[in-house]
């Protein structure tokens, strides 16, 4: 992560990094996250403060086991994953699509008969 923090990191871009259990990590991988699911997803703990949080627990069920490029591949196999995300998780195309579907006209009155 040197390179990436000398070279500049672009504002609004986060990265995941995941370190493989074990020593032999065979080198480092930039891939997208992969799909999939966890299981027994939250466990509540109090920090040294006394202020609760929560710490991800469970398993990871991916839902593209064997493909390449992504996190949970680069991991399978010994390498460090490093994975650049936004926050923005809003899905573009549908806002148009509902606009032009004249979403924003409904009315008070129409509101309150759905």
């Amino acid at each position: 992560m040197r390179v990436v923090v000398e070279n500049g990191m672009e504002a609004g871009v986060c990265y995941n990094v995941n370190i493989p259990a074990g020593s032999d990590v065979k080198g480092i991988k930039v891939c997208r996250q992969a799909k999939g699911i966890w299981t027994k997803e939250f466990d509540k703990r109090i920090d040294p403060r006394g202020r609760p949080y929560f710490w991800m627990t469970g398993r990871f069920e991916s839902q593209e086991s064997g493909v390449e490029n992504t996190d949970e591949w680069a991991l399978s196999r010994g390498y460090v994953s490093v994975v650049p995300f936004t926050i923005d998780a809003t899905y573009q195309p549908a806002i148009e699509a509902l606009q032009l579907q004249g979403v924003e006209e409904i009315t008070e009155s129409q509101l309150t008969q759905l």
